[in-house]
């Protein structure tokens, strides 16, 4: 027959392990506690004793209190060494725990060293295929400015190329003179009036993207084409020499542009040529062959 377990026995000293883990000095608190308790029944059992007794009594009071005296001391003596212990074991783990913090940013700023001189190696190994490249790039637009009977207006690589190029359009088509400062407010004010339509190509906030478009921080792209085709009410066509040419808002049905687009050259066309200069991407204007 199998022995029966005290469950509540096991369950009590189960708890007290706890306890004892927890506070390894509860016991001897506890012995305190009982000693205390000793003394003072033996003080007040004097009132009550005979001379004999009392002799007695005062000695085991005596002996109590000696006693009670020196184990609180041991006590205290203990629970301070504990608490210097457990101060530096907690410490000796912020060291560690900083030590590894440390690690750890220094292996990210490593990992973003090398990234950064991958970067810079690919970034030396396009620039020194430049020459040829804008080379290649030149003879395959020739062939497109042929064929569409273009010419290259040529606007500076200064961060506002294609602002610049966009302002040289409308003055030569259509005698409207907006800068490039105006272009870029045009592009900011309508892309924070579209916060659905642009938001998600951003990684930034829609406001921070505008007030950077606004103080000359960015170069014109895809998103700031397709604002101001829309705030200009115009299309716009984007030449390139190894792809067809990209247009900028075609699909409004109801603008009376659409008509002249299909049948005529009133519209804004740019070239964006992306190996024209060191800088890397860039856009011209253009003008008919005709109009020279």
């Amino acid at each position: 027959m199998e022995d029966s377990v005290d469950v509540e026995a096991y369950d009590e000293t189960s708890e007290q392990e706890l306890v004892d883990i927890e506070d390894p000095f509860s016991a001897r608190r506890q012995e305190l506690k009982e000693l205390r308790t000793r003394l003072v029944a033996a003080r007040r059992a004097v009132k009550n004793a005979d001379k004999k007794q009392k002799k007695s009594i005062h000695e085991e009071v005596s002996t109590l209190e000696a006693l009670l005296e020196s184990k609180k001391e041991a006590l205290e003596t203990d629970e301070r060494l504990a608490a210097g212990a457990a101060l530096v074991m907690e410490r000796t783990h912020e060291n560690e725990r900083a030590a590894a913090a440390r690690a750890k940013r220094q292996a990210k700023k490593e990992m973003r060293s090398e990234e950064d001189a991958k970067r810079k190696q690919e970034a030396q190994a396009i620039a020194a295929q430049m020459p040829q490249l804008g080379r290649l790039e030149r003879e395959a637009f020739e062939t497109v400015l042929l064929t569409e009977q273009l010419e290259i207006f040529h606007i500076d690589p200064d961060g506002s190329c294609l602002f610049n190029a966009l302002s040289h359009q409308l003055k030569v088509r259509y005698s409207r003179n907006y800068d490039q400062s105006k272009l870029r407010d045009m592009a900011a004010e309508y892309i924070l009036g579209n916060e659905i339509k642009y938001a998600g190509f951003l990684e930034e906030p829609l406001e921070d993207y505008c007030e950077r478009l606004r103080g000359n921080d960015l170069w014109g792209g895809h998103l700031e084409l397709d604002a101001l085709s829309e705030a200009l009410s115009l299309p716009i066509v984007v030449y390139q020499a190894s792809s067809p040419p990209m247009t900028f808002g075609s699909d409004r049905n109801d603008s009376p542009l659409r008509i002249w687009y299909l049948f005529s050259r009133f519209f804004i066309a740019c070239s964006f040529q992306k190996y024209a200069y060191s800088l890397g991407e860039h856009y011209d204007s253009l003008i008919d062959r005709s109009a020279m």
